[in-house]
């Protein structure tokens, strides 16, 4: 049950109703003050703030717009060729969800629609910019967690390893990952860091060409 309006709550409401049936047009009783938009500004707005975005925002809007494109290339591919090699793996895989220092979310993967093949494609994000030449702990545990959930799977038992590449976003770059087990630990090949500060439709592209690539290698035996 609600809990009762006090009567100074009351009153205002009173008022506001007569203060429209006065205004009808008129601005003479109204209190009109400077607002500014800058945000050093002494004149914020009172009860109102600006969006601020998070750095993992910025990475997953990034991520999203590289689905969108490769969507699209399937979409209006005449050969209807990009299509036809990988298809989407379940949310029992798709979703996984790292948590290191930071999260590491991969809201896309897909595997090989038929043959002996165990790669997997990821489209994996974080928060976090890396260097080149160097690796994220996030982005080990996702490969390792993703090669586990595939070689679990009985299509693949005679397999020794599962191969996954993934475009890596950060909040201000991305770059091509590949990893795999090679019997006592995992290896990890980060491409070099691509700059997304700006519209980059060459690395768009560049990234496309190997997301759509086929699978190739001998993983019936340890690397």
């Amino acid at each position: 049950m609600p809990a009762p309006e006090s009567p100074k709550r009351r009153e205002l409401r009173k008022a506001l109703r007569a203060l429209t049936n006065y205004v009808a047009g008129k601005t003479d009783n109204i209190d009109i003050l400077p607002m500014d938009l800058d945000e050093s500004s002494d004149f914020n707005p009172t009860f109102f703030t600006t969006f601020f975005s998070q750095p993992i925002d910025c990475a997953r809007r990034m991520l999203d717009y590289f689905a969108h494109y490769t969507d699209a290339c399937i979409l209006f591919d005449k050969d209807e060729g990009l299509g036809r090699l990988w298809s989407n793996i379940g949310p029992s895989i798709s979703r996984i969800s790292v948590i290191t220092s930071s999260p590491v979310v991969t809201i896309h993967a897909s595997q090989v629609k038929e043959g002996p093949y165990p790669h997997v494609k990821a489209l994996i994000y974080n928060n976090l910019n890396g260097a080149d030449g160097t690796i994220l702990g996030g982005e080990v545990m996702m490969a390792l967690r993703l090669i586990i959930a595939q070689m679990r799977r009985a299509r693949f038992i005679d397999q020794m390893t599962a191969p996954v590449p993934f475009p890596f976003m950060g909040p201000q770059h991305v770059r091509l990952v590949e990893a795999y087990f090679n019997g006592s630990s995992p290896v990890v090949r980060p491409s070099r860091l691509f700059d997304l500060h700006k519209k980059n439709e060459a690395a768009i592209r560049e990234f496309g060409r190997w997301y759509f690539g086929e699978p190739v290698g001998n993983t019936k035996k340890c690397p």
